[in-house]
């Protein structure tokens, strides 16, 4: 059955051409140059697709304008099945800039870099006109480092878009700060640059957690936010509970509608930066705490959540983490008390980085996901 992005059944299960109305001339033959020969014949007869549309699976928080498609949270994904020997998509990059990792056909390709400002770009060329491709493309970093709008997918004339791929069964959601949007996974001195251009959100414990389960995942994760302060000790910024119910992590409006996707599993990953500029108070972190899991459970009953310690503060600020593991292990009893078995406590070792970074690296990510194994696979029968 294909679904819309946000995994709802969509009773229409034709497959189609040209989906798009038609642009302008103009845009038309830009479009043609942008993308080379194999788009030179460019005309009326193009076969697009928005990117809102039931041939594109996508996996992700996601806001939706239109048939375009707001990408602010990192790890989103896109699946699309094809025929033709070249396939592009269009959009706008309308802060920061935008980056893809990339898989053609089962293969790794080169990382899609998107510059601020609109584009029409080439993902791949050359293939087989008449073979069946599958192209995945997933988004690598966060709000603050960019924020793009993706329009449509454009196959040159006579390229067929077919059915996407299956969704996964199982899902997961994962909540949290840098740590969980993938901040510097590929940054490992002296092997790769500083910069943003390191964060890989594919790299993350969450999605590496996903992967070991063939389950869909969702990030809905910002750098430097926590439960009730910023890294930075802001209390006037959006916190975690806040960030749970937007679309786009920068927009309080329009609200995230829950029903579009309904985990079975919950993990949250705050903390870091609430013991940023020293320790929190005991008794509105639990309170603030207890609210967001309450929140959760609300939206997602049958969900379990798993609390888990920060894998940073383990390595630079000990005392930190146990005070913060301590609390966690409240908000457990407290749910415990109550009557509810859906929450748990994991609390991570030493996964500080480097020594020129303390943001976990994409092995210790890897590492991470793996002590998680075990126990969501006897926690949730997977």
């Amino acid at each position: 059955m294909l679904r819309y992005p946000d995994n709802s059944p969509v009773p229409n299960t034709s497959r189609r051409q040209n989906k798009l109305p038609v642009p302008n001339v103009g845009r038309l033959l830009l479009l043609g140059l942008c993308l080379g020969s194999t788009f030179a014949s460019v005309n009326a007869d193009e076969a697009a697709v928005p990117a809102a549309d039931a041939e594109v699976d996508c996996m992700g928080r996601v806001l939706r304008e239109a048939e375009s498609l707001v990408l602010s949270f990192p790890g989103t994904e896109f699946r699309l099945r094809f025929r033709g020997p070249a396939i592009g998509m269009r959009g706008e990059v309308t802060s920061g800039e935008g980056w893809f990792n990339l898989r053609i056909d089962g293969a790794p390709k080169p990382r899609v870099d998107l510059a601020n400002g609109p584009f029409d770009k080439v993902l791949a060329e050359g293939l087989d006109p008449e073979a069946v491709h599958e192209i995945r493309l997933v988004r690598r970093n966060e709000a603050w480092q960019g924020v793009l709008r993706l329009d449509a997918f454009v196959l040159p004339e006579g390229g067929e878009f077919l059915d996407p791929p299956e969704p996964r069964e199982r899902r997961i959601m994962c909540l949290g700060d840098s740590i969980t949007c993938g901040q510097g996974t590929e940054f490992i001195p002296p092997y790769a640059p500083a910069g943003s251009s390191t964060a890989n959100a594919e790299l993350t414990y969450g999605w590496q957690l996903a992967k070991a389960f063939d389950a869909s995942v969702h990030l809905v994760s910002y750098g430097g936010k926590g439960v009730i302060r910023t890294w930075e000790g802001k209390t006037d910024e959006v916190k975690a509970i806040e960030l749970f119910e937007r679309a786009h992590s920068d927009l309080a409006e329009p609200a995230w509608d829950h029903s579009r996707y309904q985990p079975d599993l919950v993990t949250i990953c705050f903390g870091t930066n609430d013991y940023a500029t020293g320790f929190v108070d005991h008794d509105t972190y639990l309170t603030a705490y207890l609210k967001l899991v309450d929140r959760i459970h609300d939206v997602h009953p049958e969900a379990k959540i798993l609390l888990l310690g920060s894998p940073m503060l383990a390595g630079y600020a000990p005392d930190k983490a146990a005070d913060l593991a301590g609390i966690l292990r409240e908000v457990e009893a407290e749910v415990h008390r109550r009557g509810g078995q859906y929450v748990r406590v994991y609390i991570f070792g030493d996964y500080a980085g480097t020594d020129w970074d303390s943001h976990p690296t994409g092995p210790q990510h890897a590492a991470m996901a793996a002590e998680l194994v075990p126990l969501v696979r006897e926690w949730l029968d997977w």
